[in-house]
């Protein structure tokens, strides 16, 4: 692929290093984009990509008719009387299955869903943001401007591809991902679990075979089953990720037909794949003609100096199908996502075009609205600086108050922790237990088409961490070693 086609990474890069060594200090105002184009002999569009690539890391912030200024640093945590003695521990590496299952996971992903939208319930379930993190202001004016332009027209049905404005918008976004593509090369779904099952069922047919990371989230799970597909899980890596030789071989082995992959702040882990994975993966598969299904709606949630290039930005030939979509950064009740089918495009718009439901202009209309500008960038880092700064916290308050042994993951960007609880222990259990206690958890065993897991389970905090949030986790300490000491007895 052209290398001048991510140029503004090159100079965004350069900068954040100066930031990192102090050369541009906390509070300094960095270069002016025309001194950037001067400078680097780059277009104002590249100068300016490269500026709010380094907001988007959370490096800087802007300041209207200002420019840019390198961010202050987080302030230090004060988490009283904690237990320094040794870092909590991160999850080791799963292993591979044998072979294939058929997944049967329904019944126990739609107990969890149900129990995520019990009123009153303090969820630390469902892999969202609270609302009072969505820039719901700002959408209720994105909302007001596209009812002022678009009159009656808002109410129209759209076409099956999406609108052309937002298509367009989602190219521009994908830029910042490495990715080159068109509007026309978009097709906006209903969500980004739709998106998936329009990929799957482009590439695969019932009975075919399917690698997915272990764990992997249950959605994925559910659009397996749904398509009557099977499951091979295989070895991942809580730090890195899939493990690519591992499912090189077993590509070979077993005679996979299609690979669906999350790798950028991968759900439940919250790890993010190496470049040099990336395209590992990419050339292997393209290799041996097995298309690539991309989970990237975690992307835009890195932390400080985590640029997230996409897996399908290292390919150039189409095998990847690249899904993403809004719901776990702005709303989910918006339901629009995007794919970018790559060459199985003629596949996924046909299935898509016969469908009946579209999704509505109005979603549509609002976001077109909300992504002009830097809105989109400035809400990312600053609900990313959060999570950021809350993470060694939440670990710190795990490590204090569970099991003794008990293991939990690092996320390098979002808001999932993997928690992994020693011998004896039973994650149904403790999930049932938590859920009278007025707090819900997503239990292991869901996110595994064989049923492992269950000593562990994820804990989404996609909040503010207010004393009833630290609370709550403590209650959560408090009720895993009541689980271990019963079993133990038995």
């Amino acid at each position: 692929m052209d290398k001048s086609r991510f140029l503004y990474l090159e100079i965004a890069d350069r900068l954040a290093g100066a930031i990192r060594l102090r050369t541009y200090a906390p509070g300094d105002r960095l270069p002016s984009v025309r001194a950037l184009m001067r400078t680097e002999a780059v277009s104002q569009a590249t100068a300016i990509h490269a500026m709010v690539e380094l907001e988007n890391r959370g490096l800087v912030v802007s300041h209207q008719r200002s420019g840019f200024f390198v961010k202050p640093p987080l302030p230090k945590l004060n988490i009283g009387a904690v237990d320094n003695a040794g870092a909590l521990p991160v999850p080791k590496p799963t292993q591979s299955s044998i072979e294939p299952s058929a997944v049967s996971i329904q019944d126990l992903a739609r107990g969890l869903l149900r129990a995520f939208q019990t009123p009153g319930l303090l969820s630390f379930g469902a892999a969202e943001l609270a609302a009072n993190l969505l820039p719901s202001a700002d959408l209720k004016v994105a909302t007001r401007n596209a009812l002022s332009k678009q009159g009656a027209h808002i109410l129209a049905t759209p076409g099956p591809h999406g609108l052309a404005g937002l298509r367009q918008a989602v190219a521009r976004l994908l830029a910042t991902r490495g990715m080159v593509v068109s509007a026309h090369d978009v097709l906006i779904t209903a969500g980004e679990t739709d998106a998936m099952a329009l990929a799957l069922r482009a590439v695969t047919k019932p009975g075919d075979i399917v690698a997915v990371e272990s764990p992997t989230y249950f959605g994925i799970l559910q659009e397996i089953e749904e398509a009557g597909l099977q499951a091979l899980e295989i070895s991942t890596d809580p730090k890195t990720g899939i493990d690519v030789d591992e499912l090189t071989r077993k590509a070979d082995e077993i005679g996979i037909q299609a690979v669906i992959l999350n790798p950028t702040f991968e759900n439940p882990f919250g790890c993010c794949m190496e470049p040099h994975a990336l395209r590992a993966v990419v050339e292997a598969m393209q290799k041996r003609s097995i298309p690539v299904i991309e989970d990237d709606v975690y992307a835009d949630l890195g932390f400080e100096g985590m640029r997230t290039r996409s897996m399908a930005s290292f390919d150039t030939e189409g095998n990847t199908i690249y899904c993403g979509s809004f719901s776990k950064v702005l709303s989910p009740g918006l339901r629009v996502g995007w794919c970018v089918p790559g060459k199985y495009a003629d596949k996924v718009m046909a299935l898509q075009e016969r469908r009946p439901a579209n999704v509505s202009t109005l979603a549509q209309s609002t976001l077109i609205e909300y992504l002009a500008g830097r809105r989109y960038a400035k809400h990312c880092g600053r609900i990313t600086a959060m999570f950021e700064y809350q993470k060694p916290i939440i670990r710190d308050i795990i490590k204090e108050h569970f099991p003794v042994g008990t293991t939990a993951t690092d996320p390098a960007g979002g808001f999932l922790f993997w928690v992994e609880i020693p011998a004896p222990f039973d994650a149904i259990i403790f999930y049932r237990k938590a859920l009278t206690a007025g707090i819900s958890v997503a239990p292991g065993p869901t996110f595994s088409a064989s049923g492992r897991f269950g000593r562990a389970f994820r804990l989404s905090v996609g909040r503010k961490l207010t004393p009833e949030a630290r609370r709550a986790i403590k209650t959560l300490g408090k009720i895993a070693h009541e689980v271990q000491a019963s079993l133990a007895r038995i």
